[in-house]
């Protein structure tokens, strides 16, 4: 199990998403300053999506996105959340198609 675990993590190392996402990552880094705020839009997205329910959380995203709108637009910062989003998908695919294939309710 360990030795599929390893390949596995290996295989996700060596995709384009996460290549694409390192490569992302170190751009930001670069600019301390953006990597801060960056920091702070996603920690704020997480709680958003993850602690409100229902038409308030409809509400809130709508103005955490116009607040947000015109950072969103920066080249480093739009090109940065694209290849995390795309990791993210990626590796929640590996996990619902390990869950469906074990029949796991």
């Amino acid at each position: 199990m360990r030795d599929a675990l390893e390949h596995l993590i290996t295989q996700i190392k060596n995709s384009e998403e996460y290549t694409r996402y390192s490569r992302e990552k170190e751009r930001v880094k670069q600019h301390p300053w953006l990597k801060s705020r960056l920091d702070e839009f996603r920690r704020i997205n997480f709680e958003l999506q993850n602690t409100i329910d229902g038409e308030e959380q409809f509400d809130k995203l709508q103005e955490f996105e116009l607040e947000y709108e015109e950072f969103q637009r920066d080249p480093l910062v739009s090109a940065f959340l694209e290849a995390e989003n795309d990791l993210c998908r990626m590796i929640q695919s590996i996990n619902f198609e390990i869950v469906d294939a074990l029949d796991f309710e």
